[in-house]
């Protein structure tokens, strides 16, 4: 999640692919800012992280930087964690809306959990 803290990603990863062994691998975790949570809760969506995420990213945009800077993804998993879907229910709605709600917005986290409308995108890759 280092990648949404800093103002300027790109410098970071130049800075460790030039330490990255020949076989290493560079695990990255991200908020997905595509995802149906990000749609759906808008600035209330966990995944933006305010005021702490600076860099938000879609599955395009992290592959495109990665290019950028000479890796290839080699395994790609997206996943949408309760917390996430929890968060932003609480944060949108108040009171007693919320339980039905937090039913309504689990169940469409599992319809679209492991694609790319997954609130976080965690990639693997190598130069």
């Amino acid at each position: 999640g280092v990648l949404q803290l800093i103002y300027k990603p790109r410098r970071l990863l130049e800075k460790v692919v030039s330490r990255l062994a020949d076989d290493g691998v560079l695990a990255i975790g991200v908020s997905n800012y595509r995802s149906v949570g990000a749609r759906m809760f808008g600035s209330h969506w966990r995944g933006l992280g305010v005021p702490r995420h600076i860099s938000h990213f879609t599955p395009q945009t992290l592959e495109r930087l990665l290019r950028s800077v000479g890796l290839r993804i080699v395994y790609r998993h997206f996943e949408t964690p309760k917390w996430i879907t929890a968060g932003s229910v609480d944060d949108a709605l108040p009171g007693p809306r919320k339980k039905p709600a937090k039913a309504g917005a689990y169940s469409m986290a599992k319809l679209v959990d492991g694609s790319s409308w997954s609130d976080t995108i965690e990639v693997y890759a190598r130069r």
